[in-house]
């Protein structure tokens, strides 16, 4: 059976705002926000191990005991 991913209605309006907001300033890094978490989503599906495992390194690396990433499950979701 062939994994998909899911994304809730939330997260795609989120992702949209940020890509139209830092699209005022700069189209290049808007089209790369958007291509880098298409791509990040996309990795969970070949190794959600290692994706889950950096994070966790990251959020090690930066110091910030405080970042929390966290999944919310909602009655709407698109899948892409």
């Amino acid at each position: 059976m062939a994994r998909k991913i899911v994304w809730s209605d939330p997260a795609i309006d989120d992702l949209e705002a940020a890509i139209e907001f830092i699209a005022k300033d700069s189209q290049a890094y808007a089209a790369n926000l958007a291509q880098l978490t298409v791509h990040a989503a996309e990795s969970l599906l070949s190794s959600p191990i290692e994706v889950i495992r950096s994070l966790i390194l990251s959020s090690l690396d930066s110091g910030s005991s405080s970042s929390a990433h966290t999944v919310s499950s909602t009655s709407s979701r698109r899948s892409v």
